[in-house]
């Protein structure tokens, strides 16, 4: 099944990160072997850091932390579309991460880059 993913860049260790993740998400981030795991009874997720390489307009160097997000079926895709453009709108609105929204790791649904929005808004 599908993913949707939020790529980012933390300026912060980690773990702070996932900390703020799991505030937002309002759920427990489990360490595993790759990261952190968390998840409902409608969908299922990952944070860890990633070696996907340039794409197109994928710029995934530029991200390189993945928060997934897999719907526990297909019946719940809409949950997850709804969970993954929550996370990405609300670690946006804190003005502190480039970020990239992505569908199945191919196609680029949103882009935020901090230094973009702060230009556009003092013009």
């Amino acid at each position: 099944m599908e993913t949707v993913d939020v790529y980012a860049r933390p300026t912060e260790p980690m773990a702070v990160f996932v900390d703020e993740l799991g505030k937002v998400l309002g759920l427990v981030m489990q360490p595993d072997e790759d990261g952190f795991q968390f998840g409902n009874a409608e969908v299922v997720g990952w944070v860890c850091e990633h070696d996907l390489v340039r794409d197109g307009d994928l710029d995934f160097p530029a991200f390189p932390v993945d928060v997934a997000f897999r719907a526990r079926s297909a019946e719940f895709q809409g949950a997850r579309d709804r969970l993954a453009r929550r996370v990405f709108e609300s670690l946006k609105s804190t003005r502190r991460y480039p970020l990239m929204l992505v569908f199945d790791d191919q196609t680029k649904l949103d882009e935020f880059r901090p230094t973009q929005a702060a230009a556009q808004s003092a013009a």
